[in-house]
């Protein structure tokens, strides 16, 4: 199956864009607020905005025409089809159409940001608009309004709680005063703000008509003078084509950005100023190791006819890795506070007959009134912990410890019902309802004295009629939402849901993802992306959003406690994704890994010189080289420490296959590394001392695979 590589156009050019004047870089990139900091690759992404609006309006001067010349001249065709319903609309916007089609240089004043979900895109949207002030007030750019669109209520919440945190301790000028879209007109002529003004709305409630919610996009047209930052909008119902169309006439004279972790169109991509995605994330060590399973969900395919075994075999597996992750916690938790780990079950049907909901319930229950036959309790063990021994997780190289793996053999079905479902014992399923709210319902065994398990659905109306009848249903005493404080709510083990609350939800407790019956389109790869965007973070101390040896590296975490911690703290990191249709799952994240792995085709960044071209060119050819050539113009020698040198030395006597199993190593840089090691590693007294061998030489075999 080929899958196409992303062109990231705009990126390229910038990433190397170096005649940017300093004044463009007048504001503080790094302070968000008196309590927060902006990692570097938030940093790194308001950089390359700068750098674009440079582009744009100190290089071209806001020329559109000029800017696509410049910049996609020979990557963008002239103009593009548009469907015959927006040709109207888009010449009400002042836009020239040529039979029904756009030329693509009225739209291309925009720049897209694609971050992983959990990277903070907010945080950086709200620097974006300080950044934007500063350059105005500089008048570096055009004097404009600025608009944030997004796509849901509580995403705006999440917009307006992240300003707050930013205006505190700010003077009256430097903050940033939001309104809604509805003000507009009173703000521009009625009022005089006395900081940054700020107008927002929903994306999706955007029309051409007026009514108590949506608005008319004439009324706010502004002449298209606006500042228009997008987060998430291009989601949205089949007037999506149509809201594209109006936010592209509301910054006609402005300029437009972007932000989504899952962009799918061509335009998102090319238009691209910085990448952050799922697969960068990971890499950069701000969330946990991904692995997707082998072993599908298909027992809970509603197409295939399985046996009860079957389905029950799969949820023993899931259930037997949440147990060992508990415990491996609670091996740590005293020296490094992790979260609590968490099955999140995503499912597609809900009320429907034999739901996936329902059929998942089922099998859950009859598992905890331990309807469970020890032989297929030792074989779903024995399958799963097969799996994991030659585990390969995705974009990098991560293997589980043998401790781990241990643990996992030692695990009883009584270990599964303690840490699961709260209980000593086998027992019933009761229900538990929370006073006045209709979206979630708690589970707990009769013979346990604690919930384990939250059902947050649409509406629990038609579940507790028609899907719990015959279980005893019982009403708590607090009235309050048991998701809202998840993450301190350690009692709950399993959150079951559909796609209603995957998107806006904080939490790093998820650390086993079960997808039933999750389909293949654009929609599901969405989903799939943002889904695990959510379940990816990480903090292993308060506030600190970096795995451990990233910690350990960065010297924020003591040898001592590493070396105490090291070998559980890989599956603590560790994200599994089990799926439906586990091949979906690995085509979908294969789209992030081969972005990194494929070759860019540089064929259309460099042009042939017209003297040569239909002329012969010979070209050399060259036999294999048993050496790994260094450029003798660099110094390529790794400095060690002395005592890491020698434990190094030491290591490298294991067996070379092992070692290439272990770090997923290119055999022909260890077999350089062992026969020349004293020419390739210095010994430097003052290096600091790592004093393990595993990640001394793991960093060995990045650095020479990268430099030979």
């Amino acid at each position: 199956m080929s899958l196409s590589i992303p062109n990231l156009r705009l990126k390229t050019i910038l990433d190397t864009l170096e005649d940017v004047e300093e004044v463009w870089y007048s504001i503080d990139l790094s302070t968000f607020s008196s309590k927060k900091k902006l990692f570097d690759y938030q940093q790194s992404a308001l950089r390359n905005a700068i750098k674009g609006l440079y582009y744009f309006y100190g290089k071209c001067g806001g020329d559109k025409k000029e800017f696509f010349e410049d910049v996609y001249r020979n990557i963008l065709p002239e103009s593009f089809p548009i469907n015959e319903r927006l040709v109207g609309l888009y010449q009400e916007g002042g836009f020239e159409i040529d039979e029904n089609r756009l030329p693509y240089y009225q739209i291309i004043n925009r720049m897209s940001f694609w971050m992983a979900t959990g990277s903070g895109k907010t945080l950086v949207i709200v620097k974006l608009i300080e950044l934007l002030s500063n350059l105005m007030k500089l008048g570096l750019i055009p004097q404009k309004d600025i608009l944030f669109l997004t796509h849901r209520d509580d995403l705006i919440g999440q917009f307006r709680r992240h300003v707050e945190e930013f205006n505190e301790g700010r003077m009256l000028s430097e903050k940033l005063e939001l309104y809604e879209l509805k003000e507009f007109g009173k703000v521009k002529w009625l009022y005089n703000p006395t900081g940054i003004p700020v107008f927002y709305y929903r994306a999706d409630l955007f029309d051409t008509e007026q009514s108590e919610k949506r608005i008319d996009f004439r009324n706010y047209l502004n002449n298209g003078d606006w500042y228009l930052i997008l987060d998430e909008a291009h989601k949205g119902d089949r007037e999506e084509s149509k809201r594209q169309a109006i936010f592209n006439i509301l910054c006609k004279n402005g300029f437009r950005f972007d932000f989504s972790a899952t962009f799918t169109e061509e335009i998102d991509f090319i238009t691209c100023a910085y990448e952050f995605n799922l697969a960068e994330f990971v890499r950069r060590g701000y969330g946990k190791h991904i692995y997707v399973s082998g072993e599908a969900l298909r027992s809970f395919s509603r197409k295939e006819d399985f046996s009860p075994e079957e389905k029950q075999k799969i949820l023993l597996k899931i259930f037997i890795l949440l147990t060992g992750l508990i415990k491996a916690r609670e091996k740590v938790k005293d020296k490094v506070p992790y979260h609590k780990p968490l099955l999140l079950v995503l499912v597609n049907s809900v009320n429907t007959e034999d739901s996936d909901m329902e059929l998942f319930f089922r099998e859950l229950a009859r598992i905890a009134e331990g309807e469970v036959q020890d032989s297929h309790f030792q074989r779903a063990k024995d399958e799963l912990i097969q799996e994991l021994e030659t585990a390969n997780f995705q974009f990098e190289s991560v293997r589980l410890s043998r401790e781990f793996l241990d643990l996992l053999r030692e695990i009883t079905f009584e270990d599964v019902l303690e840490s699961v479902f709260n209980s000593k014992s086998t027992g019933t399923v009761e229900v538990v309802q929370i006073p006045q709210n209709r979206q979630e319902l708690l589970f707990k065994l009769k013979s346990g004295d604690r919930p384990f398990a939250l059902m947050k659905i649409g509406d629990i109306t038609q579940w507790l009629k028609e899907k719990l009848e015959g279980y005893e249903v019982v009403e708590r005493f607090e009235d309050e939402s048991v998701f809202a404080r998840l993450n301190e709510d350690e009692d709950i083990n399993i959150l079951m849901g559909s796609r209603a609350f995957y998107e806006g939800w904080d939490s790093n407790r998820p650390n086993v993802i079960a997808f039933i019956n999750i389909g293949k389109g654009e929609d599901a790869k969405k989903f799939v992306l943002q889904s695990i965007g959510r379940g990816v973070r990480i903090e292993p101390f308060k506030n600190v959003r970096r795995r451990l040896e990233i910690l350990y590296g960065n010297s924020q975490v003591d040898k001592e406690t590493y070396r105490q911690v090291r070998d559980w703290a890989t599956p603590v990191e560790s994200l599994f994704v089990f799926g439906t249709k586990a091949n979906n799952l690995e085509t979908i994240l294969q789209t992030l890994r081969t972005q990194r792995e494929e070759e860019e085709n540089l064929g259309d960044l460099f042009e042939i010189n017209p003297e040569v071209q239909g002329k012969l060119l010979l070209v050399p050819e060259y036999e294999e080289s048993e050496l790994m050539l260094i450029d003798s113009n660099r110094n390529h020698r790794y400095p060690l420490n002395p005592e890491d040198k020698e434990l190094v030395r030491e290591f490298l006597e294991i067996d070379d296959r092992v070692l290439v199993c272990m770090f997923d190593a290119n055999p022909k840089v260890l077999a350089k590394l062992k026969r020349d090691f004293d020419a390739l590693v210095s010994v430097e007294p003052n290096a600091r001392k790592i004093g393990i061998p595993e990640v001394v030489l793991k960093r060995l075999l990045e650095y020479f695979s990268t430099k030979f």
